[in-house]
Formats: structure tokens, sequence, C-alpha cells
């Protein structure tokens, strides 16, 4: 069970066993899944930050848990 509050909108999210967990809707590949096209290609202006930093900011306002104070976003490379 999720314990996101959902936007209205149609994508159901990438995770295979949560499907709307907070990875399964924000995680860098959602990028691809949600536009057909990689994170670093997404304008900044593009509403899918929005959606994102949405998820995020709710996840992070509703957990006592949550101890971090910072969230990066960006692509994460071993090369």
């Amino acid at each position: 069970m999720s314990n996101v509050i959902r936007m209205n909108t149609h994508f159901v999210g990438i995770c295979p066993y949560h499907h709307d967990c907070l990875e399964g809707l924000v995680a860098g590949p959602t990028f691809e899944a949600r536009l057909g096209i990689s994170g670093p290609q997404v304008p900044l202006e593009n509403h899918v930050w929005d959606i994102m930093a949405y998820y995020v900011v709710h996840r992070h306002s509703t957990n006592d848990d949550l101890t971090t104070s910072k969230y990066c976003f960006g692509r994460w490379s071993n090369e």
C-alpha cells in the first residue's frame, strides 16, 4: 500500500513491487517511462519536475522518520 498521495496523473510508477511507492514515482528511470527521454534531456521548464518535487516534498513532510534535510536530483553515473 502506498503512503504517497497521488497527483491526478495516469502514470502508475515503475516499481515492479509497489508501483506507486516513492521510488516508483520519482526514480531516475521514471523520466524515460513518463516522457520517453532520459532525465538529463528533460528541460527544467517541463511540468514533470513539479510532479516529482510534489511527491518528494509530500513524502518528506508526512514522515517523522526521515532525517534527510536535502535531496539531490540528478544523474548518477559509474563512468
